[in-house]
C-alpha cells in the first residue's frame, strides 16, 4: 500500500483512520460482524495489530474503550428486547372463544437473545456488567488473614500450646 498504487482486498496495515473507524464500528457491533466489511481488515489483521501495539498503544486503549461501549449497547438492547412483547401473542379462536395466546417460541427466542448479549457484556466489560459474586476471606473483624512465614507447620484450629495438639 505504500507504492501509492490501490491494492484489491481488504486493508491489513494499521492506519489511525482505519483503527478510528474499525473501532468506531466495534462500539456498535461485534469484532466478527465488523471484519465482514469489505473495507474493513479480517480479524487475524485486527488481532496482530492488538499484538503489535499499533498505533504507539493507542489503538488498544481506543479498542478496549470501544468493547467496553459494545457492552453498553447490548446492555441497552436488553432492556429493548425485554420491552418488546408485541409479537409475544399469536391471535387463535379456541372453542370456547378467547383468541389471545403466548407465543412460547417468541418468548423463548426472545429470552435466548437476551442471555447471548448478557453473556457477551458480561466478557466484554466485567468490571461493570461482571457477575459481583465474589468471595472475599478475611480474618477476625474482616481484618487480614494471618500469613505463616514459608516452610512453617500450621495447625488449622488448634492454639499454640493445646495439650492435644499433636507435634511434628
Amino acid at each position: 500500500m505504500t507504492s501509492g498504487v490501490p491494492t484489491p482486498g481488504r486493508p491489513t496495515e494499521y492506519t489511525p483512520e482505519l483503527g478510528a473507524e474499525l473501532c468506531r464500528r466495534v462500539s456498535e457491533r461485534v469484532l466478527v460482524s465488523v471484519t465482514r466489511d469489505s473495507d474493513m481488515p479480517t480479524r487475524m489483521t485486527v488481532y496482530a495489530w492488538l499484538e503489535d501495539d499499533e498505533g504507539g498503544g493507542e489503538f488498544r486503549k481506543t479498542y478496549a474503550r470501544a468493547r467496553e461501549a459494545l457492552a453498553d449497547h447490548l446492555a441497552e438492547e436488553i432492556v429493548e428486547i425485554s420491552d418488546g412483547d408485541a409479537d409475544d401473542y399469536v391471535t387463535r379462536v379456541r372453542k370456547d372463544g378467547s383468541v389471545i395466546e403466548i407465543d412460547g417460541d417468541h418468548v423463548r427466542g426472545r429470552d435466548l437473545k437476551m442471555k447471548a448479549r448478557m453473556w457477551f457484556a458480561e466478557r466484554a466489560n466485567s468490571r461493570k456488567w461482571g457477575r459481583s459474586d465474589q468471595h472475599r476471606l478475611a480474618g477476625a473483624d474482616g481484618g487480614e488473614l494471618p500469613v505463616a512465614p514459608p516452610g512453617a507447620v500450621v495447625f488449622i484450629g488448634v492454639e499454640p500450646g493445646d495439650p492435644d495438639r499433636d507435634e511434628p
